[in-house]
């Protein structure tokens, strides 16, 4: 009797164990996907809500407050993030361009085309303002206020708007918000509905109610019915079917995000077996050359010449400036002066080669890129 217990309780006492297991498994699954769940919805709903300069954004670096405050007055605002969208402008929309260098050449020229009202904002650090119509170089100049200085109606009733970011030298004689000889605010010499602003905070919700701010951006970004709001654009595009889109359950596609994320984390806690883990030193550094090299040549692959001149000239300066004590904030003249002291160049000859040379063309672009990297060995050779 006792043997034939011991025998019939041992699979009893197995099967304990194993139902045990699998019920602490799928306790955990189902927490883990929870937890995910909640995770995907967070982004996945909110992520739009935290870009600068987004229209949607409620953040303080966004600018929800002042899209509502047009949407109030009539004006028709549309978030605008694909080419597609893109096609809708016309003489009657004013096309608020947050990050220029998104933008390719083709979309500026089909922008003028559609006789739009144009404002580029110098938000993204020193971009090439020639597609866009200007003849001077960028500067950023940061300031917490800047007084009107013109007769343009919208920037005397502002009085005064900050702070300021960049500011566009050479700029027309009826340019606005001056610093020095540079300005804030000015228009394309040879198209007047094309303007640069160097203040994009001034949008924000942080700063709108300071100064003039308010007032300065419901003239602006209100001049026309439409206001094309571009931001977080890419000028590639997703066929999809927007009708089957439409028709699936947001907790559907939520829950089969989170089902698929669960079952990755269940392989990589629970199944994985890829013995000890390899430590390497961390960080991995990469010189700053190489990935501004590796982004020219993409954009030169893109025919865009111009930009991947501006991306191989700013790899340079960046890379030299250090040594002669310069900085992101130093002007052209200073960049041109340090460079010129520590080689056998003109600055002449250095200006046209960092800042004013038209590239036009894969020839040009190359030759560029032999020039830049002979000032390159010949500086730090003198260095």
């Amino acid at each position: 009797m006792n043997a034939r217990t011991s025998l019939d309780t041992k699979p009893i006492k197995q099967l304990s164990r194993s139902e045990s297991k699998t019920r602490r498994l799928l306790a955990a699954v189902l927490v883990g996907a929870a937890l995910v769940a909640v995770i995907a919805n967070i982004f996945l709903v909110s992520s739009n809500d935290n870009r600068p300069y987004s229209p949607d954004s409620t953040a303080k670096n966004g600018s929800a407050a002042i899209a509502a405050l047009l949407k109030n007055e009539g004006i028709t605002v549309e978030h605008v993030r694909t080419a597609k969208q893109l096609q809708h402008i016309d003489s009657q929309t004013t096309v608020l361009v947050t990050n220029p260098v998104e933008i390719s050449n083709d979309d500026i020229s089909l922008m003028v085309e559609a006789d739009a009202r144009i404002i580029v904002l110098g938000a993204s650090g020193v971009f090439d303002p020639t597609p866009w119509g200007f003849q001077g170089d960028l500067s950023l100049r940061s300031s917490r206020s800047v007084v009107a200085d013109c007769e343009d109606n919208a920037a005397k009733i502002a009085d005064q708007i900050g702070p300021t970011t960049t500011t566009i030298g050479n700029p027309p004689s009826d340019s606005c918000f001056m610093i020095g000889n540079e300005a804030v605010w000015a228009t394309a010499p040879k198209n007047p509905k094309i303007s640069f602003f160097g203040a994009p905070d001034i949008l924000t919700n942080q700063f709108l109610d300071e100064r003039g701010n308010a007032a300065f951006a419901m003239h602006i970004l209100g001049s026309q019915p439409k206001l094309a709001w571009i931001e977080g654009y890419s000028s590639f595009e997703f066929k999809n079917d927007s009708h089957i889109k439409s028709a699936l359950p947001d907790w559907l596609t939520y829950g089969a995000i989170a089902a698929l994320l669960s079952g990755l984390w269940l392989v990589a806690t629970q199944l994985r077996r890829f013995g000890r883990l390899v430590p390497e030193t961390m960080p991995v550094v990469v010189p700053i050359g190489e990935t501004q090299a590796g982004r020219a040549r993409l954009y030169a692959r893109g025919k865009d010449y111009a930009y991947a001149a501006s991306v191989l000239r700013a790899a340079t300066i960046q890379n030299l400036a250090s040594r002669y004590g310069l900085h992101r904030y130093s002007s052209r003249d200073d960049v041109v002066a340090a460079f010129a002291a520590a080689s056998q160049r003109t600055p002449n000859e250095l200006a046209d080669m960092l800042y004013t040379r038209q590239i036009r063309s894969e020839r040009d672009l190359r030759r560029l890129n032999e020039d830049l990297n002979e000032l390159t060995k010949e500086i730090s050779h003198e260095h």
